[in-house]
């Protein structure tokens, strides 16, 4: 079979094979293989010898064509048909061209009588933007090849039109719609290209209005006026002016102007918009059909689509089919569009999550909401959700019903929100909608078996009962053979058994390949005695699951039964290597329990176990049974925890993070079996199990530690470090004259404190950090553990930094620095030279500053840490830019920029594009700094990052105050001291009240402006940037004031707190319309 040959043409050109890219040295060989996938068509070699080689004599030609088809048979012959006088590109091969696929999907794109297009053809219309990443072989040029070249530009351009036509009629469908989101999202993108369309800037004014962004709305006005200034030299139409107004009131009315379907827009050929007419989602995809169940899938999305429905419980025992069910209904939803969903459908298994604690980062996960700063992560996941409009489908809930009421809290922050549970007890929510859910309809014993029965449906075909069809499909899976026909009589016996119970179906199934179906019906009967004449009157309906769980259980063979019990230890699915080190398991023996739907094969290659199934095998257990298998697991994964070290902080990190995020379950527990032990064994004398605890926590814990941090987990990481440190407590680590074969459980306790002090660093808990850290030094110092005692100390100079103890940090950081350079250590030392070059940064040492930078960078980039290199970069402008090197600082966020851009690190792009708009501030270049901010809050309100939302609004604060936009820059500078305050990021308020204090002297409140600026240049956190501008600015309002009203100002500070002053601060009710002075005038 030949292999995937995968061309991408649309914007930077790239092929690959079998997911492998694929190299072709020479231009033109990859030039006559796109015009042949592209034309699709048998063409003579003199055609092709004519576009590539017309310069040459004819041998010489003939011969260069020769050579390229021999390159590109090398790559992909099986693609390519020859023969002597003409090249074919055989269509029918295997082979995904998104040329070939762009132009399918764009057939909906003439434009329709109605802008409002049916749900499938808006589909395919995203789904073709999607592919169009830019013109036809953007940046591909073939030298010597005129012909080839005017062929290339025709087809170029005639895609490029039929993408317009396409962004055109889906910008129309957007509005009829109703679909404010992705309006929005495509209108910023064509405008961005377009920026003097202003009919395209009023229906962008209006949709983020209505979607509640009324300052983002009110910008995109200001926007609009500057633009149309500076390229056409015109004052925005009276209708845009009107709807300024209208908004700005906060009464937005459709003029008959916006009622109408928007006209086309035309952007340059060198960007193309993306959409999606899909909601997100991260729905798992499903690997079998689904059967059957529509009118439950039809009674689910009516109760959905009612106003009054909020919290619809499907419940039901286990193995019911709740979450099939459940997930076929998202499925549906999703495919109807984003209308009801405008944020998406998000999915999250919570199976082998034991406490609603935890339930909230993985619920946030799902969301890709990233926790920042030191508020709780409940609160920052209910004010991510509070203006979102999203189906969110919590499965496998009955564990963590007793905590339920965050469920009605959710529902209160978040009016758009709707909530799809499964679970096997009820909630027991006043806003609780419950859904019962049964078995498949199954067919009722023959008749002529049974007399006197009611023979109701008796004369319908067997085949059309869903439970039937279930059967039977799991049958031919394994047994391509089965014949439903000749078994017609057994499979009813089953079903009628099984009561149409899904999961007892599918295991009773899975014996087709061993035992005929009249030997599977009689087994079941066996321990099912009680359910054969009237089941519907047996009100504990999990007695038949566990029958069929039994009967699966007697079936297996003593090695497959063994392995089943072994395999429970595992968490959240697992591999092939990992369950052959714990369980001893052969890729055949998982096999067979995969075919008995004891396991379930993913396409990933990996296996889960359904959690009842876990259950009942936990049960088969005993004590010391499952003691050594956690062991052994606990021992497993500690192993591929410590393996991951190596890649800290390298070019492999980020594939190192993607493997413990896929294997955090079974990390996760394999960490808490460990806590437990420690624990458990506090009182007993057992020196070889307190090494091997020992051993197993230095395995765990420094690579969770940073992997938990990376993941901004910084709450659920002090939970987990804190129990540790407890429980080693308990246990006696913390006696110095404990000490086990070279091991020191005292230093190790240390160690745990100290990775314990990193989130409790995040957290801004920074007198914690301390109490944590000085006790450690000593025990690590006295294990002769440099590195780690290097590690404590750097956490410790920086939270001496953070606390603007800059002497102290300083003294602490350098010894840092010469435990990391007595143990050699060339790559962890960047936590205290990035350290050591903040401190001198914000003390205007900047010459010191840059050099403990630059020797950061010299490392990272040695290692190919490209997520370390973005980051020195960045701090290196930061460098720059106090220093008032601008020019300097904007060409370091630019690299910093691109790299991270490459790496993909989301917050990284978000921070660099906050620093980008800051050195183009400063420099002048204000529409320049607007888009990087706006585009860094949206970015930052994506990911749910709320520290860099607040930095980025107070910097648009201050370029709307250079350019004398003072309602704009209250309300940016205002909704950043809210965010400040809600993360109790103190700095970050600080630099909120600036801008407000600097508002505050532009209305002509010069007093009231000269107690806030004072206040921030005077506290010990504002940093230096802040601290600089608003001592300025306190100077020249201090030659305005009288010496009076000087000393009044001041003597109020005496009395007011942080948050006192930002609430007084805020108040408009002050703000006086003439100003005496304007503020442009004391910048100067």
């Amino acid at each position: 079979m030949a292999k995937l040959l995968r061309l991408t043409l649309l914007g930077e050109s790239s092929i690959s094979l079998d997911g492998e890219p694929v190299d072709l040295p020479l231009t033109k060989a990859q030039g006559l293989l796109f015009y042949l996938a592209v034309t699709g068509r048998t063409v003579p070699r003199s055609t092709l010898v004519d576009l590539f080689w017309s310069e040459l004599a004819p041998d010489d030609a003939r011969r260069n064509l020769r050579v390229a088809l021999t390159k590109l048979r090398q790559v992909g012959g099986d693609h390519l048909q020859t023969t002597r006088t003409a090249v074919t590109f055989k269509q029918d091969a295997n082979c995904w061209l998104d040329v070939r696929e762009f132009v399918q999907l764009s057939q909906a794109a003439a434009q329709p009588s109605d802008p409002l297009l049916p749900t499938a053809q808006a589909t395919d219309l995203a789904a073709a933007l999607t592919l169009y990443r830019g013109d036809f072989l953007s940046g591909f040029a073939v030298a010597n090849a005129p012909v080839f070249e005017e062929w290339m530009l025709l087809e170029r351009e005639r895609l490029h039109r039929l993408a317009l036509q396409v962004g055109d009629t889906l910008l129309a469908h957007y509005w009829a719609s109703g679909e404010s989101a992705a309006g929005i999202e495509l209108g910023r993108r064509l405008l961005a290209l377009e920026p003097w369309h202003e009919g395209l800037h009023r229906r962008l004014m209006q949709l983020l209005a209505q979607s509640g962004q009324r300052a983002a709305a009110l910008q995109q006005y200001e926007s609009c006026r500057r633009v149309l200034a500076e390229e056409l030299g015109v004052e925005p139409e009276g209708t845009t002016r009107a709807l300024y107004e209208q908004i700005r009131r906060g009464v937005v009315e459709r003029s008959e102007d916006q009622k109408q379907t928007p006209q086309p827009v035309f952007f340059p050929s060198s960007h193309r918009p993306t959409a999606s007419a899909l909601p997100r989602h991260n729905l798992p995809a499903q690997t079998t059909p689904f059967v059957g169940r529509a009118g439950e899938l039809a009674q689910i999305a009516n109760l959905l689509a009612d106003p009054g429905c909020r919290l619809l419980t499907l419940l039901g025992v286990g193995g019911i089919g709740k979450t099939r069910l459940a997930l076929q209904t998202a499925q549906q939803q999703l495919s109807e569009g984003a209308g009801a969903w405008a944020d998406g459908l998000f999915f999250v298994s919570l199976a082998a999550v034991p406490t609603m604690a935890e339930a909230i980062p993985a619920i946030a996960g799902a969301l890709g909401l990233t926790f920042a700063g030191s508020s709780e992560p409940k609160m920052q996941l209910l004010d991510f959700l509070r203006a979102k409009k999203l189906l969110l489908f919590l499965d496998n809930f009955e564990h963590l019903a007793a905590e339920a009421v965050f469920l009605s809290e959710l529902l209160q922050a978040a009016p758009g929100l709707k909530l799809l549970v499964t679970s096997r007890t009820r909630l027991d929510l006043y806003e609780e909608w419950l859904f019962d859910v049964g078995g498949l309809p199954f067919p009722p014993p023959t008749p002529a078996l049974t007399p006197g029965l009611n023979s109701q449906g008796a004369d319908k075909p067997i085949e059309a009962y869903e439970a039937v069809q279930l059967f039977a499909q799991r049958a031919r899976r394994i047994r391509l053979d089965f014949d439903l026909a000749a078994e017609s009589e057994a499979v009813r016996t089953v079903c009628q058994l099984l009561e149409g119970m899904p999961l007892g179906i599918e295991l009773a199934a899975g014996w087709v390949r061993s035992y005929p179906c009249a030997t599977i019906a009689v087994a079941i009967k066996r321990s099912l005695d009680f359910l054969a004449t009237s089941a519907r009157n047996v009100p504990d309906r999990h007695r038949s699951l566990r029958a069929a769980f039994d009967h699966s259980w007697r079936f297996l063979a003593p090695a497959d039964a063994m392995l089943f019990k072994r395999l429970v230890v595992f968490q959240g699915g697992f591999d092939e290597r990992a369950a052959a080190a714990v369980a001893s398991a052969t890729p055949l023996a998982l096999a067979r329990l995969a075919d008995k739907s004891l396991l379930q094969g993913m396409p990933d290659g990996r296996y889960l176990m359904h959690e009842l199934l876990r259950q009942y095998g936990l049960e088969k257990l005993n004590a010391a049974e499952q003691h050594l298998l956690q062991a052994a697991h606990c021992r497993y994964y500690g192993g591929i925890v410590a393996g991951q070290q190596p890649h800290r902080e390298t070019a492999a990190e980020p594939q190192a993070h993607a493997r413990l995020r896929t294997e955090y379950d079974n990390i996760r527990a394999g960490w808490q079996w460990l806590v437990e032990q420690i624990g458990a064994l506090a009182q007993e004398e057992r020196p070889g199990d307190w090494e091997q605890l020992v051993q197993l926590v230095e395995q765990y814990a420094p690579i969770l530690a940073h992997f938990l941090l990376r993941e901004c987990r910084y709450r659920e990481g002090k939970q987990m470090f804190t129990a540790a440190a407890e429980a080693m407590i308990d246990a006696g680590w913390v006696d110095d004259r404990l000490a086990l074969a070279g091991r020191s459980p005292q230093a190790t306790l240390a160690l745990t404190h100290s990775l314990l002090a990193d989130f409790a660093f995040n957290l801004s808990q920074f007198g914690e950090v301390e109490a944590l850290i000085r006790p450690a030094l000593a025990p690590l110092k006295a294990a002769g553990q440099d590195i780690e005692l290097a590690d404590a100390l750097a956490r410790l100079g920086r939270a001496y930094l953070r606390m603007g103890r800059y002497d102290q940090a300083e003294e602490i950081l350098h010894r840092s620095l010469t435990h990391y350079e007595r143990a050699g250590e060339e790559r962890r030392v960047t936590l205290a030279l990035n350290a050591l070059g903040i401190v001198y940064s914000n003390q205007g040492r900047f010459d010191e500053a840059r050099k403990h930078y630059e020797r950061c960078l010299s490392i990272f980039r040695m290692s190919g840490y490209q997520r370390g290199v973005a980051n020195m970069l960045s701090n290196l402008g930061s460098n720059f830019g106090r220093a008032g090197q601008f020019a300097e600082a904007l060409s370091l966020y630019h690299q910093a920029y691109e790299i991270a851009q490459i790496v993909g690190e989301r917050l990284t792009i978000a921070i660099t594009l906050s620093n980008l708009g800051s050195a183009s501030r400063a420099l002048g270049q204000f529409p320049r700094a607007q888009r990087y901010y706006v585009e860094s809050i949206d970015l930052c309100r994506s990911l749910g990052e709320r520290r860099w939302t607040a930095a980025s609004l107070n910097g648009l604060a201050l370029t709307h105050i250079e350019q004398g936009e003072l309602e704009l820059a209250y309300t940016c500078a205002h909704e950043a001291l809210a965010i400040a305050q809600a993360i109790d990021s103190i700095p970050d308020q600080l630099d909120s009240l600036a801008c407000l204090g600097e508002v505050l002297a532009e209305k002509g409140d010069a007093a009231r402006a000269y107690s806030v600026l004072y206040f921030v240049a005077h506290h010990a956190v504002t940093q230096s940037a802040t601290r600089q501008r608003t001592q300025h600015l306190c100077d020249k309002l201090s030659a305005m004031l009288s010496a009076g009203a000087e000393a009044m100002a001041r003597n109020r500070l005496q009395q007011l707190t942080l948050p006192d002053l930002a609430d007084w601060a805020s108040v408009r009710a002050d703000f006086v319309t003439s100003p005496a002075t304007p503020i442009t005038s004391l910048r100067r």
